[in-house]
C-alpha cells in the first residue's frame, strides 16, 4: 500500500475496490461492523504514511491535514473496537 498514492489508495481501499475484486462485498457490512473497524484500522493509518510521504516530498500542507484527519478515523475505529458500536452485518 505504501507504494501507492493517495488517489489509488482511496479508491482501491477506502472506497473498496480491492475487496470487491477479491469476492468481498463492502456494501453488505456496517460502517461499524468490527470487521470494518479492523479493515479501517489497518487502511487509514496507511494512508498517514503515504500524505506524510507526499508531504516530505511536496511540502504541500493539505498533506498534513489529510494525515490528521486519516489519524482521527482510527480512533475512531480503535474506540468502536473497543467497545461500541459493533453491529451485525445489514444483509
Amino acid at each position: 500500500m505504501k507504494h501507492l498514492t493517495l488517489d489509488a489508495m482511496e479508491q482501491a481501499w477506502q472506497n473498496g475496490d480491492y475487496l470487491r475484486r477479491n469476492g468481498i462485498e463492502i456494501g453488505n457490512l456496517a460502517h461499524t461492523d468490527a470487521a470494518m473497524s479492523y479493515y479501517h484500522a489497518v487502511v487509514h493509518p496507511a494512508a498517514v504514511i503515504i500524505a506524510l510521504t507526499e508531504y516530505k516530498k511536496t511540502k504541500d500542507q493539505e498533506l498534513l491535514h489529510k494525515a490528521e484527519d486519516e489519524l482521527n478515523e482510527v480512533v475512531v475505529q480503535v474506540e468502536q473496537l473497543r467497545g461500541g458500536g459493533n453491529e451485525k452485518s445489514k444483509k
